[in-house]
C-alpha cells in the first residue's frame, strides 16, 4: 500500500467527512473498459463508530477523485475472496447486488482482506458480513476466542463470589447436634424430626398467645 496514495486520498476525500481511511487497494472494475478505482476502507472519527467502504475513482486527468459507492459494512452481506488455496486477482462483495472487481496488484488482497476482517470483528456487535473464499486470519480469530473466554470465566467467578457458602459455626453445630440427641435421632430421620419440631412450636405458639390473653386480662 503507498502511503503517499494513502494521505493523498485521505486529504482529498475524507478529512471533509469526518473518516479515517484505514486501508485501501487499488483495482480495476469488471467492465470492459477496466477503468481504474479504489476500494477504501474507513472508520468514522466520531462515535458512535461507523465502518465504510467506499469505491473511488480517479478523473483522466487524474486530479480528482469522484466517489462511486459507498457502503455500511453492516449493509454488507458476503466478502468473497473467489479461491482460498490460489492467489487470483479477483474479489466479489454482495451488499444489495454483487460487485466484482480485479485487484491491480495481487499480493495485497490477503492483507487487504484481513484488515476489513479485522475492523469488522473489532468494532460490528452483529451484522457482520460473512467472509467466504479466504485464508482465514488464524491468530485473530484464537485472539478473539481467548477474550472471550476470559470474560466468561471472570463472569462465572463473579457468580461464585456472590454465592458463598457460609458453613455454620461451632456453636450452631453444638445447638444442632443436643437437640438430635434430646430425641434419640439420627440425622436420615428428618420426618420424624420434623414432627416434633413442629410440634415444639405449635406448643410455644400456645404459650405466647395465653400470655398475651392474661396480659390484656392484666390492663
Amino acid at each position: 500500500m503507498d502511503l503517499s496514495v494513502k494521505q493523498f486520498i485521505q486529504r482529498e476525500v475524507f478529512e471533509e467527512i469526518d473518516e479515517r481511511i484505514i486501508t485501501f487497494i487499488s483495482v480495476f472494475s469488471s467492465s470492459k473498459k477496466k477503468k481504474r478505482s479504489f476500494l477504501c476502507v474507513t472508520i468514522s472519527y466520531f462515535h458512535p463508530v461507523t465502518l465504510r467502504l467506499h469505491e473511488l475513482r480517479m478523473s483522466d486527468k487524474g486530479k480528482q477523485l469522484t466517489m462511486l459507492h459507498s457502503w455500511l459494512f453492516k449493509e454488507i452481506k458476503l466478502i468473497d475472496g473467489i479461491n482460498p488455496r490460489k492467489s487470483i486477482p479477483e474479489l466479489e462483495i454482495t451488499t444489495d447486488k454483487t460487485y466484482r472487481w480485479e485487484i491491480c496488484n495481487v499480493n495485497e488482497k490477503e492483507s487487504f482482506i484481513r484488515q476489513m476482517w479485522k475492523v469488522c470483528h473489532r468494532h460490528l456487535a452483529s451484522h457482520k458480513p460473512e467472509f467466504v473464499n479466504i485464508s482465514i486470519p488464524v491468530e485473530e480469530m484464537e485472539c478473539r476466542i481467548s477474550q472471550e473466554s476470559e470474560s466468561f470465566v471472570g463472569t462465572t467467578s463473579n457468580l461464585d463470589n456472590k454465592e458463598e457458602f457460609h458453613t455454620i459455626s461451632p456453636l450452631e453445630e453444638n445447638d444442632f447436634k443436643n437437640l438430635l440427641s434430646k430425641y434419640s435421632m439420627s440425622i436420615a430421620d428428618a420426618q420424624s424430626f420434623s414432627d416434633k419440631l413442629h410440634q415444639q412450636l405449635s406448643i410455644l405458639d400456645k404459650a405466647s398467645i395465653s400470655y398475651l390473653k392474661y396480659f390484656i386480662i392484666a390492663i
